[in-house]
Formats: C-alpha cells, structure tokens, sequence
C-alpha cells in the first residue's frame, strides 16, 4: 500500500488575495468572463492548480465543446480545478474554434495546510461502481459539473480518447446515517462519460486513514464497501434529478 498524507478541508483558514481583477473576453461569436481564477493549496510549486470559475454565452448555439473537459451547453457557468488557465471552446459540429482565452490568476488562497489532495490519475481507479444511461436535456458535462460541486466541491476535468473524465480531489467519505463509530476514510471519485455511446461509470478510490497524516489505499470491504455504496446511491440520485 502507498502511504499518503492528507490534510481536509477543516485544517486551513482560507483567505482569498487577489493581485489581479476579472477577467472579460468579448468576441463575435459570444463572450466568456472569468469570475475567479484562484491559486490553490493542491499541486506543486512547478504545476499549481487553479479553482477556475467562470460564466460564458454563445448565442444561437445550443451546445459548444470545452477543451479538456466534453460537451456544455452553449451557455452557463462553470466551476473546477484546473493546471491549464487557457480556455477554449469549439464547435460541437464542425470542431472548429470559436474562442480562446488565456486567463490571469485572480488571487490565492492563503493558510497553511491543504484544501484536499490530488486525486488518482484517470487510469488509477479500478472497477466501476456505477453505471447507467444519460438521457437528460442538459449536456452530460452540465450535469456532472452540478452534481459533484453539490456533493464534494471542484473537481478535475479532462478528456482521453473520445471520453471525459471529472474527478474529485480525496475528500471524507461519509459515515453510515446509523453509526456510531466509524474509521476515517477518504474518497476520490471518477465520473466518466460517454461509455457504449450514452452510459455514464462511476468509479472511487478509498484510503482509511489513521491519523490526519497517514492514510492508506484500502479496499472496499465491510463498512467502507457500504459507506462507498451509500455515496454511489446519492451521486446517482443527483443525476437523476437532473434527468427529470
């Protein structure tokens, strides 16, 4: 087992201190502006990861593709971690580009400690918890970006070979509604689409963790096996209210 350590979200008071104001891109063919584009407390000093928050409208388009995350709506608001501050959107038809923007940092957050650690690589998680179709109005990058910022926060998206991937920092695996005591876990979670053309595959890595800094990689057994369940259910039920 790889030995990791991990600080949560209760260990740091964050501060937001911006250097530099918002971000406004106005093109002819729609607009995009960064609300936040923040330094966070994950990555390295050389690859630093950034919460990107950002608002954009195509107008007369009903969908456009993100780079490096799939499919949105040709409007909206969208919330992640990023390495990359370029922004580019193309034709959902055609692919060709239709705006490019390279964002400045808005700020940093400032404490000590970490906001949440690194998630597994897109190739790190193992089999799939979950899995069903997508047949909601919404693109299925729409949807994912609401469901896991409503249960975990940001997360990391990306694309390999004709599939996305949003994928959450670890986080704390949370207890069983009727328990009294339970071991310290936390959990990274995969959400993948599109798998045979319209299904969707949840995917989680756990770690039980004994102390605040020293967790482990653990399998899914006996009460982390249900705990991981549990949240299956609940991120699936997220889903599906977005289908309605």
């Amino acid at each position: 087992m790889r030995k990791r350590t991990f600080c949560g979200t209760g260990c740091i008071g964050l501060l937001a201190i911006p250097w530099l104001s918002a971000n406004l891109l106005l093109g002819q063919s729609g607009q995009v502006e960064v609300k936040q584009a923040v330094k966070v407390p994950l990555g390295t000093a050389d690859q630093p990861v950034y919460l990107l928050d950002f608002k954009y409208a195509f107008p007369g388009k009903e969908k456009v593709k993100l780079e490096n995350f799939g499919e949105v709506s040709g409007e909206g608001q969208l919330r992640y971690y990023t390495k990359d501050l370029n922004i580019q959107f193309r034709d959902s038809a055609n692919g060709g580009i239709i705006q490019t923007m390279s964002v400045s940092p808005t700020g940093t957050l400032a404490g000590s400690g970490s906001i949440g650690q690194m998630p597994p690589g897109v190739t790190d998680f193992g089999a799939v918890w979950g899995e069903e179709e997508w047949h909601g109005k919404s693109t299925f990058g729409d949807a994912a970006g609401k469901v896991l910022n409503r249960i975990s926060g940001p997360f990391f998206p990306s694309a390999l070979e004709g599939v996305s991937y949003f994928i959450t920092p670890y986080f704390t695996l949370p207890p069983l509604p009727a328990a009294t005591k339970t071991s310290p876990a936390q959990v990274a979670v995969s959400v993948s689409y599109p798998h045979a053309t319209v299904k969707y595959q949840l995917r989680m890595r756990l770690m039980e963790c004994r102390t605040q800094s020293d967790c482990q990689d653990v399998a899914a057994t006996g009460e982390f096996l249900d705990r991981g369940r549990k949240l299956v259910d609940r991120i699936l039920s997220g889903f599906h209210e977005l289908e309605k």
